[in-house]
């Protein structure tokens, strides 16, 4: 659950919804300057791998940890998470357009 928040909160910081109007403007200057029926792809990466990444980390920070405590830190439900941090991270997206 904490893990959870911290993503969501990490989605909605003003950092990322600037990158994300900054990215929205630029596809949109390159649609603009297309000619007549030319088509546009935009094909996502990936999703928060930085995120993946920090987690996973994590996680061997807390099973590899000589404490008890430290390593009971993770559990099913940080698996759970991380399983589903790496299913959305998977996940593209593909737009097709035609400039009419």
């Amino acid at each position: 659950e904490v893990l959870a928040a911290k993503q969501a909160s990490f989605e909605k910081s003003p950092s990322v919804e600037s990158e994300l109007r900054k990215m929205d403007e630029r596809v949109g200057r390159i649609y603009s300057s297309l000619p007549r029926n030319a088509m546009l792809i935009v094909l996502s990466g990936q999703g928060n791998t930085a995120y993946v990444k920090h987690l996973m980390e994590m996680k061997f920070k807390c099973i590899r940890s000589a404490e008890e405590s430290v390593r009971a830190i993770w559990d099913g439900k940080c698996d759970e998470h991380l399983h589903y941090s790496v299913q959305q991270a998977a996940q593209t997206v593909c737009l097709v357009g035609i400039k009419q």
